[in-house]
């Protein structure tokens, strides 16, 4: 591996030695020295930066600290405004090593650059790692970081493939997305399953989506909860799922449920209670004035 990556420095005239030069000086001890360094790194252009992330190892290889430094930070370098062109460089070299990459360790690393460098370009070579135990994490939330209807898009592409601990991240993801496109699937694998985190984790999407099948769903669960959810846990979704309708401009249905839980027979939790009046006090709706009022006294 060493003498591949001296042979291929040299062709751009970046030694493995000047290579060694400038990983030593990671990290910086100013701003300013950084930034010369990933200039040097840039002016390299990929072959260099491909060298760099060759020396990204697992940890039972020794001290790669410095390595994981200069990408790290060039990450960050190029993601300032008007350095597209720069970042798309960086972005597509992390895809590839990701793609090449065969530990754990330093695909997780990869992905998690990618998350501030990637965008919907960078998505056909992400995707896959959704669907692995490991990255599935990293991997959805790079989906939501590049956002539209591109992230939404590959969430849901992945979802009929998915199981377990992918299933859960990307239900997470989707419901960060605040996307609608899942409701079906939620609603199906809910009440099929008695993984918790996997139910949480559905509960998340639906309270995000401001679907109205998703409210309706939460709402007829208050009272069935799936085995191993608490009541506590769906009413407070179902709150979410109210913020969420405020949040968009559909106050009156926001409204409809704040006043419906206020009113519910049975004891309200304080938090419940404070949720539902400050969805109501933001509103500034006449018609939920009687019911802030009763709440008062």
């Amino acid at each position: 591996v060493c003498s591949g990556y001296t042979a291929r420095a040299e062709d751009i005239g970046t030694t493995a030695s000047e290579l060694d030069s400038l990983l030593a000086s990671f990290p910086a001890d100013t701003w300013s020295n950084a930034e010369k360094l990933y200039k040097k790194i840039l002016t390299g252009g990929a072959q260099t930066v491909k060298e760099l992330c060759l020396r990204v190892a697992p940890p039972s290889n020794g001290n790669d600290a410095p390595a994981r430094f200069a990408i790290h930070g060039l990450v960050h370098y190029t993601a300032r405004s008007g350095s597209d062109k720069d970042r798309r460089m960086v972005a597509r070299t992390l895809a590839e090593t990701l793609n090449t990459a065969t530990n754990p360790d330093v695909q997780d690393f990869m992905l998690e650059q990618l998350r501030f460098a990637a965008d919907k370009d960078d998505i056909p070579s992400i995707s896959k790692f959704l669907l692995l135990q490991e990255t599935t994490s990293r991997a959805a939330a790079i989906m939501v970081n590049i956002g539209g209807k591109n992230g939404e898009t590959a969430l849901v592409e992945a979802l009929p493939r998915a199981e377990g601990k992918c299933l859960a991240a990307i239900f997470k993801a989707l419901g960060d997305l605040g996307s609608s496109a899942c409701i079906k699937e939620c609603i199906d694998r809910m009440d099929k399953t008695t993984d918790t985190n996997l139910q949480r984790c559905i509960l998340h999407a639906l309270s995000r989506s401001g679907n109205q099948k998703a409210g309706e769903a939460l709402k007829a669960r208050i009272k069935n909860q799936p085995a191993g959810i608490e009541s506590g846990e769906i009413v407070s979704a179902y709150l979410d799922f109210a913020e969420r309708l405020a949040g968009i401009g559909e106050n009156k249905q926001a409204n409809s449920i704040a006043c419906e839980l206020l009113a519910g027979k049975g004891p309200v939790s304080t938090a419940i209670r404070c949720r539902s009046l400050a969805i109501l006090g933001a509103a500034e709706d006449p018609a939920t004035l009687q019911t802030l009022i009763v709440s008062l006294n």
